[in-house]
């Protein structure tokens, strides 16, 4: 039965490419058209199973000649039935839908394409954002985006950079949350500060959210939680520790930032507590830490951090809140360069804000 199958397929792909290659004879009426057509059965004959003659016969076609279309179609879906890997016939295919208005094989093409032609994936989820901008082929890139396909969240990422419907974007980072940050991010870029910080509690989860700190993960255990409301590490001078804290290593060159948060804290005063150790030279480079209002140009707080001990040291200080044109704020951590450069390394295992009216007297 199994061998009954496989002769019946055989034959109906040879009836199927024999037609096709026919109906490209009967097109030709220059003397050059009808010697490439006729090189075209040529190769046929020789394998009929093969994709070339097809796809020979396909990039001779006109593209937008008002006949070319049925024929077109024909051969990429020939093509596809002995080949189908081929990337010239999945993107005629993808042409051809989007033209009648057939958004789901669209995208499903396309979304193949992804995965086949990896040299142009950024070209194609390009297009994947402009359908999911129009209404009427926006239902399509659901559906593809529900299966969870590897490059999901590349496409939600790119449609962070692009599209205003904030709604859409959440939803979809819900889904792919590796994309939470570039969704707080668009809502930030669009001045919405409030309705970031609002999104990126719900998309903690109910744990998360209940030991929720300032600044977020203050023990820098690399918590789930999207920037710039959690912490931002510079790869270059830090990383998170598996067991807590953060580790630096700075060269002692220039200003670089080493880490950042966003936080929202209420006006007043607050005290702002940072628990270090490490290895600093004197007149060599140093850390400051800083916190600073986001909406205005006041400083709240500058920590120059120019001695540490081989055991934790917790350096506190006071700040002040203002009522206006502060209701968010960026608390940093930078390496300063010193006299000459040389390595400084800390490690930061705490970082903790609390209004001055919760510090309990000692």
């Amino acid at each position: 039965m199994r061998w009954t199958l496989l002769v019946l397929s055989w034959l109906l792909l040879l009836t199927l490419g024999s037609k096709l290659i026919q109906h490209a004879l009967s097109g030709p009426t220059s003397e050059g058209e009808r010697e490439a057509a006729q090189t075209v059965q040529d190769i046929f004959i020789e394998s009929p199973l093969s994709q070339r003659p097809f796809s020979i016969s396909l990039s001779a076609l006109p593209t937008k000649h008002p006949y070319s279309s049925e024929h077109r179609r024909a051969l990429a879906e020939h093509i596809l039935r002995v080949s189908p890997r081929s990337i010239s016939a999945r993107l005629t295919l993808a042409e051809l839908n989007y033209r009648e208005g057939m958004y789901r094989e669209t995208a499903y093409h396309l979304s193949r394409l992804i995965e086949l032609d990896r040299g142009n994936a950024n070209s194609f989820l390009d297009i994947l954002v402009a359908m999911s901008a129009q209404t009427h082929s926006r239902a399509a890139i659901e559906e593809i985006l529900i299966a969870h396909p590897v490059w999901g969240d590349r496409l939600v990422s790119k449609l962070a950079q692009q599209s205003d419907d904030f709604d859409f974007l959440i939803a979809l980072s819900r889904e792919y949350p590796s994309t939470q940050s570039a969704t707080i991010g668009a809502l930030i870029r669009s001045g919405n500060l409030d309705r970031a910080h609002a999104v990126f509690r719900e998309f903690l989860d109910k744990e998360s959210l209940k030991s929720a700190s300032v600044p977020y993960d203050n023990g820098f255990y690399g918590l789930t939680g999207a920037q710039p409301f959690n912490w931002r590490v510079n790869t270059s001078f830090a990383r998170l520790r598996q067991s807590g804290g953060l580790e630096i290593s700075f060269f002692g060159q220039g200003r670089p930032w080493i880490a950042d948060q966003t936080l929202k804290l209420s006006s007043g005063a607050h005290i702002a507590s940072f628990t270090m150790q490490g290895t600093l030279y004197p007149g060599a480079g140093h850390f400051a830490w800083s916190i600073g209002c986001i909406d205005g140009n006041e400083d709240l707080l500058n920590l120059s951090i120019k001695q540490l001990e081989s055991t934790p040291v917790t350096i506190s200080r006071v700040l002040n809140v203002p009522q206006k044109d502060c209701s968010f704020q960026r608390l940093r951590l930078f390496g300063v360069a010193g006299e000459f450069p040389r390595t400084a390394r800390a490690t930061v295992t705490n970082v903790e804000i609390t209004r001055a009216n919760e510090v309990a007297a000692p």
